[in-house]
């Protein structure tokens, strides 16, 4: 066959003719990364649309705004201003400059030298801050200076009755009951230990109270964070109402649940944002009335305590906890009403 005339396409042909097609991936490639891009933009215009049309919906009704953020401001002023209560209550117990004290009485007939040797024992201990061993004689010169009693025939008899005694301090650091318990527990296993007397009713009462402030304070939180949902909900629910002929008219020209439901859903987050804010107001304004008197009242005692007002990590959880509380009202309240209004 003569090679001018066969079928078979020359290498050179061939070639062309595959750089001559056009690149079809390619080009979807790039149109699919601009197709995301532009969705993104156009989501990011549509929300932004719905951040401040939603803002100015609120200044256009200014006074049923601030009843309604007022009324949430309230709800998130008793939980926050309990949390504060319960904050400056915990920064008294770590300010009390009394150690929690420890008293070993010894077994009647043990020498004052092996009560020595067992405080050197306890004095070992990283949890002790100062251990000192009292023979009999000085129990009873501490006890006359307590109670004032005089007469040497009443310091025979006590001298007799009294053991060699043991007082531990421990350090400031240690408070915690169940430390302080579990390393109780290890001075007992010490030898000729008649008995240990801990002073501790002071310290446990105030971690009590401390804790179950914390508890009332979850509590107290949980039901009035209920109610704040129920109130941005109930808010939302009328607004739905109000605009039912509005949102019909949407549909019928193509708007989605989703781009009716945005305003709404931003209007729950600024009821809750401004009710953060007004709760920041309340509690700090309770605090500065109170820091004077609580001031005076810590000078009398011998203390600078003064009362701890919100810092910046607290206002910033306070106000984004009351946001979220009012979008989660007026996402279950849309969710609910907006599904129900379809046009006829």
């Amino acid at each position: 066959m003569n090679p001018r005339y066969s079928t078979r396409p020359r290498h050179s042909q061939l070639m062309s003719s595959v750089s001559s097609r056009p690149r079809r991936g390619g080009h979807q490639a790039t149109k699919h990364r601009l197709s995301i891009g532009w969705r993104i933009l156009q989501a990011l215009a549509l929300n932004w649309k719905a951040f401040y049309t939603s803002l100015l919906e609120l200044l256009r009704a200014p006074v049923s705004s601030l009843l309604i953020c007022g009324v949430i401001g309230i709800a998130m002023a008793l939980p926050a201003g309990l949390y504060m209560l319960v904050k400056n209550a915990d920064s008294i117990s770590r300010s009390l400059p009394r150690q929690a004290q420890i008293t070993l009485f010894m077994r009647p007939g043990s020498s004052y030298f092996h009560a020595q040797r067992v405080a050197q024992k306890i004095g070992r201990s990283a949890l002790v801050g100062k251990v000192r061993a009292m023979s009999p004689d000085d129990a009873l010169a501490e006890y006359k200076k307590i109670t004032g009693t005089t007469g040497s025939r009443i310091s025979d008899e006590l001298k007799n009755l009294l053991p060699a005694v043991i007082v531990v301090s421990l350090k400031p650091g240690v408070r915690k009951p169940e430390v302080i318990n579990e390393f109780t527990k290890k001075l007992q296993k010490l030898g000729q230990i008649d008995s240990i007397h801990l002073d501790k009713t002071m310290l446990r009462k105030l971690y009590k109270l401390v804790e179950i402030g914390h508890r009332a304070t979850v509590i107290i939180g949980g039901i009035l964070a209920l109610g704040v949902i129920l109130i941005v909900g109930n808010t939302i629910r009328l607004e739905i109402q109000n605009k039912h002929d509005e949102i019909i008219i949407f549909k019928l020209i193509g708007a989605t649940n989703a781009y009716v439901r945005r305003p709404f859903l931003f209007s729950g987050a600024w009821y809750g944002m401004f009710g953060g804010l007004f709760a920041w107001l309340i509690t700090s304004a309770g605090i500065m009335y109170l820091s004077k008197p609580v001031a005076e009242f810590a000078s009398l005692s011998g203390s600078n305590f003064r009362l701890l007002v919100p810092d910046w990590s607290t206002i910033g959880i306070l106000v984004g906890l009351s946001t979220l509380l009012g979008l989660i009202g007026s996402w279950v309240s849309v969710s609910r009403h907006l599904a129900a209004i379809e046009p006829t």
